[in-house]
């Protein structure tokens, strides 16, 4: 039952990641491709640039918006499991390391070895998740840099710079205000866990 119901709630998880990377990419897309024609402006009012690129804008917002919603309903949770997950890996590891010491049990090795790697890939699996939203976000300000805005009109790229503004930073998901996984968060993890370990089994 435990296991069931950690397996839905993160395909859940993961499905609300990827459908706000997949929001980021539309923008990234409609943003690489605002300039792939040449329109004659007869006034800022019918100016296809501005268009496109608000269209843009909008998308990018909700994106935004839902990363925020996203934020909201999983900082309590994910951090408590961000706890959860160092305590365990260090006493995982520590277990590891005492099997090692008796090779007659050649099953507690096993068993250890496999609580361990499952823990590290479970870990790992979140932090790279939220890293390629952070990646999927930061693109959108790398496709507005390399886009043809010199080509656009003034008012058109007053609003290329206003998005750039917005998407300098790029989006992350805060666990507590602490922490931000990523793939540097997951380094950091499990460097916490191997202190822990090492502190832990010095004092036994």
């Amino acid at each position: 039952m435990g296991i069931t119901t950690v397996l839905a709630t993160e395909t859940l998880a993961l499905a609300y990641f990827y459908h706000v990377c997949g929001m980021f990419e539309i923008v990234s897309y409609r943003i690489e491709h605002v300039f792939d024609e040449v329109f004659s402006i007869t006034s800022k009012r019918c100016c296809p640039y501005c268009a496109n690129i608000i269209g843009a804008i909008h998308i990018h917002r909700r994106a935004t918006q839902f990363v925020e919603f996203l934020r909201s309903g999983f900082v309590i949770s994910y951090f408590f499991l961000l706890c959860l997950g160092v305590i365990s890996l260090t006493a995982n590891l520590l277990r590891l390391f005492l099997a090692t010491q008796y090779l007659s049990n050649l099953e507690e090795c096993i068993t250890a070895i496999l609580f361990v790697l499952g823990h590290i890939c479970y870990i790992f699996f979140g932090n790279y998740t939220s890293q390629k939203l952070i990646d999927q976000s930061t693109d959108v300000f790398y496709k507005i840099y390399v886009s043809q805005w010199y080509n656009a009109p003034l008012h058109a790229q007053k609003l290329l710079l206003f998005m750039m503004q917005q998407t300098i930073k790029g989006t992350a998901i805060s666990v507590g205000g602490i922490f931000i996984p990523s793939l540097e968060g997951f380094a950091t993890i499990f460097s916490m866990s191997v202190s822990y370990f090492t502190v832990i089994y010095s004092i036994v």
